[in-house]
């Protein structure tokens, strides 16, 4: 669907004039569309918006263990380390309460051959730290593969990166947000309940298509 006919059925939702005359501009209404795209990248499986993977490569610096996140980064998927300059090695990411362990202790044992990652806002942490001697610092050993923030939605005739099918989401949540302002807590509640829920049960059913269970 086109910006404008996703605006449209906002308004109809919310019983609100289409030309953008009424309690809300079209400004406003895109601004809802464009948050609840932003919110879906954020949530859903990467494997239901094909259209927003990217792949990212950086090279490794002696000595440098932080590097920063691309500038449209939304969400991590993997990432690989070129080891010994060879072969491409999936980091196996651990969460930020970890970071101690990955250095303290023998919990975890970082190397070239089983390299690790914690993302955070300011970026990645790798663990070992690239080292010439290790043979893991060149150009483009780093390999990022994420989802990229959702193109906004401006002209009328602008369509969503994702699926058709994932479209009416970005109604829902952008029904759900005017509802807010206007005050009728229970109907924004309702739509943003239904909104995620919808959000866990596509998860949910990619989940199973590839584990089989």
């Amino acid at each position: 669907m086109q910006l404008s006919t996703i605006r449209d059925n906002v308004y109809y939702n919310i019983e609100d004039k289409t030309d953008g005359s009424g309690r809300f501009p079209n400004s406003n209404i895109n601004d809802f569309i464009n948050e609840g795209q932003r919110v879906f990248a954020t949530l859903i499986t990467s494997e239901a918006i094909p259209a927003l993977k990217e792949i990212a490569t950086a090279d490794t610096v002696d000595g440098q263990q932080s590097y920063a996140l691309p500038s449209d980064f939304v969400r991590y998927i993997n990432l690989e380390w070129k080891s010994n300059g060879v072969k491409y090695i999936s980091c196996i990411k651990l969460p930020i309460t970890e970071r101690d362990a990955l250095t303290e202790n023998t919990l975890y044992t970082p190397s070239t051959t089983q390299p690790y990652v914690i993302v955070t806002n300011d970026g990645l942490y790798l663990f070992p730290t690239p080292s010439s001697s290790d043979s893991n610092v060149g150009s483009a050993y780093l390999k990022l593969d994420y989802i990229r923030r959702p193109a906004t939605l401006s002209n009328d005739t602008d369509e969503p990166e994702i699926d058709l099918q994932y479209h009416h989401f970005l109604i829902d949540y952008a029904t759900a947000r005017a509802f807010q302002i206007m005050g009728q807590a229970e109907r924004a509640k309702m739509l943003y309940d239904k909104f995620y829920e919808n959000i866990k049960a596509i998860n949910l059913k990619f989940s199973v298509a590839e584990t089989g269970k």
